[in-house]
């Protein structure tokens, strides 16, 4: 059911198709590397993280006259997150090596609110949705100095 509260006013855009959303994101980190020589020509390395980050995110939702501007609405979250790599590292001859390795980030937001600015001066705060952030990467490389 649509309310005159959550519909926009039928009619022409008067200022344009524009919204904008800022995003900040920030944190610290803390992890260890080991660097380990299993031979003259073979290299392991390995790196460990874990992550503490903070994403703001705010919004200015132009053709939604029901909403406040120039912030419509923000969104706050936190999450603890890890990421990890192992790197091998070849030297096949003098001058010519293979490289080779894998890196994985696991970055959940979670514990997060939206709080949404109404024109009349109302604020709705909600809880908001959870953000889960995987990426896994594989490098291969080979390097010839001459």
């Amino acid at each position: 059911m649509l309310t005159d509260a959550l519909s926009p006013p039928v009619g022409s855009f008067k200022n344009g198709l524009g919204k904008t959303y800022k995003v900040q994101t920030y944190g610290a980190w803390c992890g260890g590397q080991v660097i380990y020589h299993l031979s003259n020509q073979l290299i392991i390395s390995g790196l460990a993280k874990i992550h503490f980050i903070r994403y703001e995110g705010k919004a200015n939702w132009m053709l939604r006259p029901d909403l406040a501007h120039p912030v419509s609405f923000k969104n706050s979250k936190n999450g603890i997150g890890y990421s990890g790599k192992v790197r091998f590292n070849y030297g096949v001859k003098a001058g010519l090596s293979l490289f080779a390795g894998v890196e994985e980030k696991i970055l959940p937001l979670k514990d997060g609110q939206t709080e949404t600015y109404l024109a009349n001066g109302y604020t709705a705060t909600q809880k908001a949705n959870n953000i889960k952030w995987n990426s896994a990467s594989f490098m291969a490389r080979l390097s010839w100095k001459f």
